[in-house]
This record gives C-alpha cells, structure tokens and sequence, in this order.
C-alpha cells in the first residue's frame, strides 16, 4: 500500500508554506518547507505569513526591462548607481507578457508562445528593512519564478536558480544596509522548463508568484515535520521532529520547546479560546555555534476532530524556543489536521478508515488578464464555485500550485493531487477552468486568445478552452451537470407520491438542509413544501411521501426535489441548492390536433401556386430549394426570405437539390406541399457531374397548409450508404430581429446537449434570445434547448410565431445562425445581428436507413 501511494499518487493537504521540492542551483538557495516566525502567541494563532510582524511583501510596482535576446539585455543593471529612471513600470507578481498585453493592449514585450525563446526580464526594486529586524536574519522568498533567475542585492550577487513553481529562499543579510536596498533580478525565458514544455502550455515568463521578505532570529526554529497517526481513529498521536539552528559562533545551552495545539473553528483561522490547549515541553540538547540539532517527541491528543473533505476541522500548532528564563527565542505556528489517507489494493482511497469518493477537476492556474499569476482573493473564490459545485478533489496540472492554494484546500476541504500516474483511474476527467489569455485588436477590441492564436493548433486549443468554468471564472452550461453528478444526495422515484433519499456523504449528515418538494404542471409552478432530512445519518436511506394535492387527466406534471442549505455556509448563502432530482409523474396527453383545429376560411392560391393566402397570413414557398421562402402573420413577416432551411448535416459539407416536388389540396381544405432532396458532399459536386453523383441521403419534405394558418412539417430521411451517420436532423428558420422574446417548454434555464440534459430541468423558461448566447472563446453551436415540446418567439407586442414539436426536439433561438457560428473565430468578429434564428432538431447520430421529424408552425397573440 505505501509504495503504491508514493508512485501513484500524492495527496498534499498540507498547511500553507509546505511546499514542493525543487532543486537550486547552488546550496544557499533553500527552497524546503518555510516556517514564518511570529513575534508572540497572539501572532502565531493565525499561520499566514501576512499575521507576522516578521514578514514584508514585495509586490508591487517595479522597474522592468525587456530584452528580446539575451545579449541585448542590460549588463550591469544591478550596480547601485545604474541609472534606471527610463525604465518600464511592472506589477510583481505577474508575467510580462500578459501583463503588457493588457496594460499597452499590444505584445510590447512579445507575444506567449509554445516554445521557448531567449528573451529576458530584468527587474529592480528598493526596500528598507524595518528596524525591529536589528540583529535578526533576512530572507527573500520567491514563490514563483518562470525561468532561471540570477538575484543581486545592493550590487552583490546573491544566488541563482531555475524555474522554480516553488519556493525558493535566499539569505540575504550580508547584503543589505541601512536606508533604501536595491533588489534586482534578472530573469531568462530559456530555463529548463521541461513541465512545460512536455505539458504543452504556453511559456509565460516572469516572476509571476509573490516576493517577500522575512526575519528570523539567528538561534532558530528551521523545520518543523509533523505526522499525525491513529490506530482507531479517536485517538491519535502527533510525532513532532523539530530542527533547531543556531547561526551564532556561541553554542546555545538550557533551551526547550514549547508546543501547544490549539483546535480553530470550522472553515476559520480562529481559534477556540475556550478550549484548553493541549502543550508539551521538550528540552534541547546543547546546540553547537553553527550548527543545528533534531529533536523528536509524541504528542498524544484524544478524540480530536478529525479532517474530512465534508467537516474539514483544522488545528494550529505553536512551537516556541524558549531559554532557561522562561524568554521567547521565537514563535513558529503551523495549521496541521488530524487524517490519515491509505489508498488500499483494489485503489480505493480511505480517510480516517472510511472510503471516500472523489470528485475531481483537473486545474491549472492561469487567467486571461494575469496569465499564472492569481490573487489571493481570486483563488478563494475557485475554491467557493468548487465548493458549490460539490468538487472535492482537485488535480494540479501540469506544476504545483500557489502555496496559498494549498492552504485554502486543508480549510475548505479540497483533497490535492499533486503527482499522479496518468494511466489511474484516480486522474479526474474533467478540467476546471479554461487557460485562454485577453488579447486586443488593433482598435482595442478585447478577445480571448486560444491555440492559433499562439501558433499551434485544435489540440492546444481543446486543452485550453475545454473547462467547465470560463477563464473569467464564470460557470459554463457544463457547470451544471458537474455539479449534479457531483452532489452526495440521490434521490429515486418509488411511485408518483414516495420517494427513497440516499445520504451518499460519508461524514455528515443531513441536518444541514432542508428538503422541497415542487410540483410543476405543464411546466408551471403549482404546488410546494418543504420536508423534514434530518434524520439522515451518512451512507443511509430513508423514504419520504409527498402526495400532490391534484394531478388532471391529459396535463404533464414533473416533480423536482432540491435540497437546501438550512444555514449560511462559506460557499454559499442559506437557500443554496446543493443537490436537486427531477421526476416525471405523468405525461402530458394534451397535444394539438390540428385535423380539429383547423378553423379558418378557405385558402387562396396564385396560379403558379407558389404563394398561399389565408385570414391573417400568407406563405411562400420556394420550388427550387424545396422549402417555405417566406410566412407572414397578421400582416408581419416572421419568417425571413429564404428563412426556412434543411438541416441535414452541416452546410459546409453538403448541398441540397429537390428533385420532385407535387402538391395536394386535402379533404379539410388544407394544402400540402410535397418535395424530395438530394443531399450530396459539397466536395463530390466539385469533382463530379450532379447526373454522375450517387446520393448518400434522400430527404422527403411535406409542409401541410391549413386554413388558420398552421402549417405541419414532416420531413423523412432515407439513407443509402451505410457509413453515413446523422447527427442532427431539423431547420434552421430565420426570424426578423423585432421577434426577440424566446419563451419555451424544454429544458433549461442554461443550455444543455445529450450529454448534460439530465442537469437542466423540464420547465416554462423565458428571456431574450440576446441571453441564450453563450460567450465561448470560440463561437460554436450554442443555446440548445433538449426534449423541448414548444417554443415561441415574439415581439414587444406579444404576437409572432410559436412551434410545436411531434416529438422531443432541440430547441434554439440566438442573434446569430450557424453559419455566423462557425466563420467566426472570435466573438468579435461575430455581424451585426440581421435576425432570430431558431434551430429545430431531432438529435439522432443514426444510420439513416429511414428517419422521420415533425412539428407545427402556428401563429401566436397575447
């Protein structure tokens, strides 16, 4: 079990300042775990680095020079009196070539890549050094350099490193001076980015993680390793291994450590003043001037709180090195969890001797208006949407991530994957948020930024475009159904009125939440309450019974139950719903009978009979391209000219050509218009006669005319080449744009496909068709609707058209048509909306042996 663990998988759920190995490329570069030193308890019970009075952060403004060789670079930039005055003006962290692309709307410092170049960054800033520091030692701690970087302080070379994603630590007190200092640092693009490149992201160099300042004093707590292990779990014991370092000439005698660990509340860095802290003391051993000791000692803690993914309970350690008078040498803390994690043989991960399961996202840091570089703030609310999208488990590709991200998953209860073999079965599927990167136009015109526009192709812009939050943090449509597959409640149908509920949480119970029933009736609202879940322990079921007060024969009646959170929570506000289920109670038998419902007065055709009148509408068909050309109601045009189009497969591919077409007068008084298509390659066309051709597809197409202005459309599709697939069988009709208000049965409110529909529940949803566009980086079919029975769109006045499906059908309405869609690489380059486009499908991906569709046009008034 532990070798398996240690090659397939490392779970960090680590405190903040534990961080990933990297090699420097000389010894006084340290780039171990960091302990921040405090300058008293108070200090200490909150680990952040920012609580110290200790500590000083760098960032911010500094004086930057690009270089796109490196022989052009400055050579002696970091001398005191080098005169930097004409110098660009940088923010640290971040990578230079975002952060121009952004600030100048133009690559001043180059365009991002995928390969490696041999540009350099050098930048310089001035500090002072605090005068409590006095007789302490100074070091400056990078979190995140991409490149190899040399450091000078005051004009004195201090160390070089590679790229580092980690931390890495420079002693700096030989270095530095009374009154201002001048730091500079020259970083190369060229560093041994394998990661990176193997990894196929984008090279953005720079110091794109925080740069910091911290003291310590010279005899001093260096390290601190900590494992905690339980044989029942209530129990458990903390093997504590302290290093001690004493920078003095002086041995240190007569000094002890102090440890006291103190229980924070949930999700908080405060802690419980009103529990008493369980201590230890620990005497040293004398401590040799320029040397360090090793001290281990077992602290037993009973019935802790343990850590879950679910109830994430965290502690704080403080360790002080206190001397023989009772004085505080220092003040180290560090948030430490009681857990233990096995992944057993048949690859199951326990925690605490629970199996557990994960729900994971692949995530890789990046943003389109600051590259790698995340703020605090920004990476808080990550890890809110992953709270609200039930993830528990987050893969960092392809390097390690912030340190403060590590911090945020121990208080939120987030599992990390650090290093993982991609052939497990533990490597999620899904990635997290899209990698794109802001980029201008030449008037200023923002876009996002995606594969070619970096010079490589659909690969790198699949993996850059393929997650489930936008790279703005805003969830996609896919969100959803992530969130629903994720959720630890099930809920099965029993009958119409019961109901099994299954806790599929491990830990917590369900007392959190409250249970709501809702009816809906032909997607109406009509009944509501709440239910009592309380009783719910972990891993348990139980039924409950929820009678309808009325269900009328012939309406369709769904019930959706949603679990709410019964109080606020970090990731949400009370109300949230956190898991949700829907059921069909009883189909709908109430479909429009249009032999009946024809009622109007005798219909009028022109000679030619392209051209049918009626009261209060006239249609126009077109012989040539075997469709409706054109359909007015009351006097206004809702069908554009040559608005009605097949929609076979895509038009990009293929051509449609009638070749017959009869029309009929029906007994009712109706018409019907009867055409057979061809559709054919449009790349056989262009290498063939249309006589020579062989059609793969065999369209038949009726359009039936009735007199109060509905018109049925049936179309049948026949294939005769069996290696022909139909994806999509339906219309795309074209509306004029004053027909904006899109109202629709179906699923929704987002848009869903297929794959996603089981997150988008059955209901009545209405909007602009303006809000069914969704702004992926790159335009694409978008806004479907799946099982919708009708829709209709409308004008400010409330009349237009309304179509009604014989069949469960993708619906869609957006500004734009497919072919808009799929000539625009950016959104920008999307026309000026010239209508409403409407998309009727029947998603099928069959072999076409014999395939039919069909719906109902009809005029619709408030």
């Amino acid at each position: 079990m532990k070798n398996y663990l240690r090659r397939s998988v490392v779970f960090a759920l680590l405190a903040y300042g534990l961080v990933a190995q990297s090699q420097p490329l000389v010894k006084e570069a340290s780039t171990r775990k960091l302990l921040f030193s405090f300058k008293d308890e108070t200090e200490a019970s909150v680990s952040l680095p920012e609580n110290s009075s200790y500590w000083r952060s760098l960032d911010g403004d500094w004086r930057f020079k690009w270089s796109q060789q490196s022989d052009e670079r400055p050579q002696d930039f970091y001398m005191p009196n080098y005169d930097i005055s004409t110098w660009d003006m940088i923010k640290v962290p971040s990578d230079w070539k975002v952060y121009a692309l952004n600030k100048y709307h133009k690559p001043r410092y180059g365009m991002p890549s995928y390969c490696p170049n041999n540009e350099v960054g050098s930048y310089v800033r001035f500090f002072e050094v605090p005068k409590e520091w006095k007789k302490r030692e100074v070091y400056l701690d990078f979190t995140g350099v991409a490149g190899s970087f040399y450091v000078w302080v005051n004009g004195q070379m201090v160390d070089v490193a590679e790229h580092s994603v980690s931390v890495v630590s420079f002693n700096i007190t030989k270095q530095l001076k009374k009154g201002d200092n001048k730091l500079a640092v020259e970083v190369h693009s060229t560093a041994n980015d394998s990661i990176a490149e193997r990894s196929g992201v984008l090279q953005l160099p720079g110091i794109f993680r925080s740069v910091a300042l911290r003291a310590t004093p010279e005899l001093q707590l260096n390290d601190l390793q900590i494992m905690a292990d339980s044989q029942d779990f209530v129990n458990w014991e903390l093997q504590l291994r302290a290093q001690v370092r004493n920078l003095r000439k002086k041995a240190a005698q007569n000094y002890k450590i102090q440890y006291k660990l103190r229980e924070n509340i949930l999700y908080s860095d405060v802690l419980r003043r009103h529990l008493e802290p369980v201590e230890q003391e620990v005497p040293l051993e004398i401590i040799g001037g320029k040397t360090s000791v090793w001290n281990e000692t077992t602290m037993k803690v009973k019935k802790p709180m343990v850590w879950t993914d679910e109830t994430p309970y965290r502690y704080t350690l403080i360790a002080q090195l206190i001397d023989r008078k009772g004085r505080v040498a220092e003040t180290v803390s560090t948030p430490i969890t009681f857990k233990k994690i096995e992944v057993r043989k048949n690859k199951e991960i326990y925690v605490n001797g629970e199996p557990i399961e994960l729900k994971g996202v692949k995530r890789q840091e990046g943003h389109p208006a600051q590259g790698r570089t995340l703020t605090h703030e920004q990476m808080e609310d990550e890890i809110m949407l992953m709270k609200r999208a039930n993830v528990n488990y987050v893969y960092s590709i392809p390097y390690p991530p912030d340190p403060y991200w590590f911090y945020l998953c121990d208080k939120y209860g987030i599992f990390l994957a650090r290093e993982i073999n991609f052939e497990d079965a533990l490597l999620p599927k899904k990635h997290w948020v899209d990698q794109t990167i802001y980029l201008y136009t030449d008037k200023g015109t923002r876009y996002e930024g995606y594969g070619e526009d970096f010079g490589k192709g659909i690969e790198e812009k699949a993996a850059m475009t393929d997650g489930v939050i936008f790279a703005s943090r805003i969830p996609k449509p896919q969100f959803y159904q992530l969130q629903k597959d994720y959720q630890n409640i099930e809920v099965k149908k029993l009958s119409n009125d019961t109901f099994q509920l299954i806790n599929k949480a491990y830990f917590e119970p369900m007392d959190g939440y409250e249970g709501v029933w809702t009816l809906y009736r032909d997607g109406q609202k009509v009944e509501e309450r709440s239910f009592d879940v309380s009783p719910l322990k972990p891993q348990l079921k139980g039924t409950v019974r929820l009678t309808p007060k009325r269900m009328d024969s012939g309406a369709e009646y769904y019930a959706t139950i949603e679990f709410k959170q019964a109080a606020d929570r970090p990731w949400c506000e009370k109300g949230f719903v956190q898991a949700r289920e829907q059921f069909l109670l009883q189909k709908g038998t109430n479909k429009p009978k249009q032999r009946i419902l024809n009622q109007g007065e005798a219909l009028q055709l022109t000679v030619d009979k392209k051209i049918v009148v009626g009261k209060n509408f006239t249609v126009h068909f077109d012989y040539e391209r075997g469709t409706i050309e054109s359909l007015t109601y009351n006097n206004s045009k809702v069908i554009d000219d040559n608005g009605l189009n097949l929609n076979v497969l895509s038009d990009e591919k293929w051509h449609h050509r009638v070749i017959d077409h009869k029309i009929f007068e029906n007994e009712d008084g109706s018409y019907s218009y009867c055409f057979m298509l061809e559709s054919i390659e449009d790349k056989a066309l262009a290498t063939t006669t249309e006589s020579e051709t062989v059609s793969p597809l065999v369209t038949y197409q009726e359009f039936i005319v009735f007199t109060d202005g509905t018109i049925e459309v049936l179309t049948n599709i026949t294939g005769n080449d069996e290696q022909i697939t139909v994806p999509q069988l339906g219309y795309e009709i074209k509306m004029p744009t004053v027909f904006y208000n899109f109202k629709y049965y179906g699923r929704g409110r987002q848009e869903n496909t297929e794959a996603d529909k089981e997150a988008a529940f059955m209901g009545v949803y209405e909007g602009d068709v303006r809000s069914e566009f969704v702004p992926y980086a790159q335009p694409q079919t978008m806004g479907q609707h799946q099982d919708t029975q009708w829709a209709s769109i409308t004008n400010m006045r409330g009349t237009g058209a309304e179509f009604v499906a014989m069949q469960p059908m993708s619906v869609s309405a957006l500004p734009y048509g497919e072919a808009q869609l799929k000539a625009a690489a950016h959104p920008y380059q999307l026309p000026e909306p010239d209508g409403t486009y409407i998309r009727l499908d029947a998603i099928t991906a069959e072999k076409p042996t014999s395939y039919w569709f069909g719906f109902l046009i009809r005029p619709v008034s408030r």
